[in-house]
C-alpha cells in the first residue's frame, strides 16, 4: 500500500500540441498527482477465479485454490484495501466498534410468549383466509355475468 504524491507516467512524453489543447480546454497538465493512495500487489491472480469447476460447472469463489481445495481470503483483502483507500465514513473504524446488545426483558417475554406465538402464526393465516375468500368472491361475481 503506497500513499503520497506520485509522478505522472507521461511527464516527459507530453508534446506542445497536447499542452496547447489542455490550455484551450481550461485544464492544466499535472506532473505530480494530488496526495492519494495506491495498492500494489505482486500476484496477478489475486483477483482471478477459475471459471469452470468440473464438479458443479460453475464459477469458483474468489481465492479458492482447486488443487489444494482451500479458500484463501483474497476477497476480504481486496475489499478491505479498497475500503481503506476510499476511506468513506471511516468504514474500518466502524468495523472495530463494539456494539452493546440490548437484551429482552425475560420476565415480560415469558409472560407474553403465547400472545406473540398466536399473533405470529394467526395473523398470516387470517390474511391468507381473507385473500382466499376475497378472490373467490371476485371470481364468482366476475364469471357469473
Amino acid at each position: 500500500l503506497l500513499e503520497g504524491q506520485f509522478p505522472s507516467l507521461y511527464e516527459n512524453r507530453v508534446t506542445d500540441e497536447m499542452l496547447e489543447g489542455l490550455r484551450q480546454l481550461g485544464m492544466e497538465y499535472k506532473t505530480v498527482s494530488e496526495p492519494t493512495g495506491m495498492l500494489v500487489v505482486s500476484d496477478g491472480d489475486i483477483a482471478a477465479n477459475f471459471i469452470t469447476n468440473p464438479e458443479t460447472r460453475g464459477v469458483m469463489p474468489l481465492g479458492y485454490n482447486r488443487y489444494e481445495r482451500r479458500q484463501y481470503a483474497n476477497k476480504d483483502f481486496l475489499i478491505n484495501s479498497i475500503e481503506y483507500l476510499l476511506d468513506e465514513g471511516g468504514v474500518i473504524e466502524a468495523r472495530g466498534k463494539d456494539i452493546k446488545l440490548r437484551l429482552l426483558d425475560t420476565v415480560r417475554a415469558q409472560s407474553q410468549k403465547t400472545l406473540w406465538q398466536l399473533l405470529n402464526i394467526g395473523t398470516p393465516l387470517l390474511f391468507l383466509a381473507l385473500f382466499g375468500w376475497g378472490f373467490n368472491y371476485y371470481r364468482k361475481n366476475r364469471f357469473a355475468k
